[in-house]
């Protein structure tokens, strides 16, 4: 089972209702497929939200895996990685979703992104 977070990437506090959300999904093996709006924001507040969320779904026993979204900050697989490596979060990894990917590239380079990115693209496990 999965959820689907969408946090400006601001570095700010996490709202209370995501909060109280990622709480209620404790012990229910459930993935938080994380998009960050705000295309235009700074690595370091990104950064800053994605640990915030990581940090809250580790104390719940979840994972979380950035989701590459047309538009928002985390709009490619490769800017993903490059968030992930930053945030540096055993726990965070990335999802691969084919119709923003074709949305942002050409198919000829689906093949090398999956085998360049396939230890951090997950479906239900995540994977280092």
């Amino acid at each position: 089972m999965a959820t689907y977070v969408v946090l400006p990437a601001n570095g700010t506090a996490l709202p209370e209702q995501v909060t109280k959300h990622i709480e209620s999904l404790k012990g229910r093996g459930t993935m938080i497929w994380l998009g960050l709006s705000k295309a235009d924001a700074s690595d370091d507040k990104a950064v800053a939200t994605i640990r915030k969320v990581c940090d809250l779904a580790k104390a719940n026993d979840l994972e979380v895996a950035l989701y590459p979204h047309v538009g928002f900050r985390s709009d490619t697989v490769e800017r993903c990685e490059h968030l992930r490596k930053l945030a540096d979060r055993p726990q965070l990894g990335i999802s691969f979703k084919l119709c923003h990917f074709l949305a942002q590239n050409d198919d000829e380079k689906l093949e090398a992104t999956i085998d360049t990115n396939v230890d951090q693209q997950i479906a239900g496990a995540n994977k280092r």
